[in-house]
């Protein structure tokens, strides 16, 4: 079995509902407003990033443990 990184439609589509998140907050949608107070929005842009770059990494592991 070949080790590969995870489709990057998981990814593009986390982008998506982040970017909504963030439009709701600039137009005044008080749940996402204290999303982004508290950096709840930026720390998932931050897991994003993480997940994207370590996702090769992670496969190859669990793929040599099975």
């Amino acid at each position: 079995m070949t080790a590969s990184a995870p489709e990057d439609g998981v990814g593009a589509s986390v982008r998506q509902m982040q970017e909504h998140m963030r439009d709701l907050a600039a137009s005044g949608s008080a749940w996402e407003m204290e999303l982004d107070r508290r950096g709840v929005l930026d720390e998932g842009t931050l897991e994003v990033a993480w997940m994207e770059e370590h996702a090769r990494e992670l496969v190859q592991r669990l793929s040599a443990s099975s």
